[in-house]
């Protein structure tokens, strides 16, 4: 995996070996993908959490996560925040990258997909060969997030953290096929440097420096992530989700089985989810297979189809500690096609009926597009209350600003998500020469947020 410095429009064409998206294609029987579209995943690191999920605790430092390794033994995997030890503002600690991190690793694997031919280890130590730069463009380009200023904002903020990042890890990685017995620590990245417009002619960049470990295990064991599909989920978790299944239905099979059964525990663990009690862990998941059934992913089941008795076997192959009072529970999988045919099979009534299940209402839908943004709003800063507000801000909006809001919320997670979106919904009126409309600015909780 010898990484090359290039603009996302002049990736190659072609990738070595049976790595082509042809040979992809092939062994998959479906049609074959747009080589743009591919994205190449180390898959130990997609098996392993390294960034936050959904709107949790931004002060956190740490992500730690034991559990049973071959051989009877034990293995660990921590994520710090800050492996340089660098000194800061004591006003900003350290802080684990948010949900952006997840889509900036498929970006990079879009953008590092192929090694040109002959690459070997010994290059790899080459930290030209392990240096790429994108312009912010770009980079929002190939992680499929719209631009806008926030946006902007978040992706610096997430590199920063991607490059203060370090791995501790002890059983739980692999190199040259086998795994590290002693206590391993490395960063994801050796450097992340940003370029301000004013040094950079063509604009702002982001650089980055991968590390020699990352590389080694991105060249010795990647997998081709094909990422259109991952482009239509918007949830975190179903993006997460998505990658992890695609991983593990590859990992016995090189043509990918159709059915997988994982228990609720290694699920927590590897998203990874803030839930402990089964009951969270299953709300949280609903919401992710709602999005994987109506793109046409998953099969849609009931809930006592998808949760089903977890057997030894599950365990033994997805290690995880269940719990000593929970009962095994594990969620069964039924994959309806690969993901790079591209075509869901599922019926536009059927997906309503899905995306109205987790409070989605898909366009079209007997419901009013107005009162399918209010709902989308509401599941997005989590408050059912305020309909008078959302309804009000979501009217005044122009369609492609509402989107840009709602994208920039998701991609943010910021603590106060209803100030949030109250506040962006403002910044876009003015940008367009909008009033905010009377019967939001009648509205009190509005008026204390303005």
């Amino acid at each position: 995996m010898g990484l090359t410095i290039r603009k996302a429009s002049q990736l190659a064409r072609t990738r070595r070996g049976s790595e082509t998206p042809e040979a992809a294609n092939e062994a998959t029987g479906g049609s074959a993908p747009e080589p743009d579209d591919l994205a190449r995943m180390p898959i130990q690191l997609e098996r392993l959490p390294f960034a936050l999920l959904g709107n949790v605790d931004q002060t956190q430092a740490e992500l730690g996560l034991t559990f049973p390794a071959p051989a009877g033994r034990e293995g660990t995997w921590l994520i710090a925040a800050d492996w340089d030890g660098r000194e800061r503002d004591p006003g900003t600690p350290a802080q684990l990258p948010g949900p952006m991190a997840n889509d900036v690793l498929v970006a990079i694997g879009r953008a590092t997909r192929m090694a040109p031919e002959g690459t070997t280890l010994e290059q790899l130590k080459n930290i030209d060969a392990r240096t790429i730069s994108l312009s912010v463009t770009e980079l929002l380009e190939l992680m499929g997030v719209r631009k806008s200023g926030h946006a902007y904002e978040t992706l610096l903020e997430t590199c920063h953290r991607l490059g203060r990042v370090a791995v501790t890890t002890h059983n739980a990685w692999k190199v040259d096929g086998e795994w590290v017995r002693e206590t391993l620590t490395f960063p994801l990245f050796e450097k992340v440097r940003t370029v301000s417009r004013d040094e950079s002619p063509g604009g702002a960049r982001v650089e980055f420096r991968i590390s020699y470990e990352l590389a080694r295990a991105q060249f010795e064991h990647g997998r081709l992530l094909e990422t259109k599909t991952y482009r239509q989920l918007h949830g975190d978790t179903a993006r997460r989700l998505f990658r992890l299944l695609e991983v593990e239905r590859h990992a016995e099979d090189s043509r990918g089985v159709n059915e997988l059964r994982i228990p609720l525990s290694y699920l927590r663990d590897r998203l990874p989810l803030v839930a402990s009690k089964q009951v969270y862990i299953r709300r949280s998941l609903n919401t992710a297979h709602a999005e994987l059934e109506a793109v046409g992913y998953l099969a849609p089941l009931s809930e006592e189809e998808r949760y089903v008795a977890a057997e030894p076997e599950d365990y033994r192959r997805f290690m995880s500690y269940p719990g000593a009072r929970s009962k095994p529970v594990a969620a069964y999988y039924r994959i309806l096609r690969d993901p790079v045919e591209r075509t869901p099979r599922i019926s536009a009534d059927e997906k309503s009926r899905l995306l109205a299940a987790v409070g989605v209402v898909a366009a079209g839908s007997g419901e009013s597009e107005l009162a399918g943004r209010v709902r989308e709003v509401q599941r997005v800063v989590s408050d059912r209350e305020n309909v008078g507000l959302y309804t009000a801000l979501c009217k005044a909006l122009p369609e492609e600003a509402f989107h840009r809001v709602v994208a920039t919320i998701r991609a943010d997670r910021p603590p106060n998500m209803r100030a949030a979106f109250v506040r962006l919904a403002k910044d876009e009126l003015a940008r367009h020469n909008l009033p905010v409309p009377q019967a939001a600015k009648d509205n009190r909780t509005l008026a204390k947020l303005l």
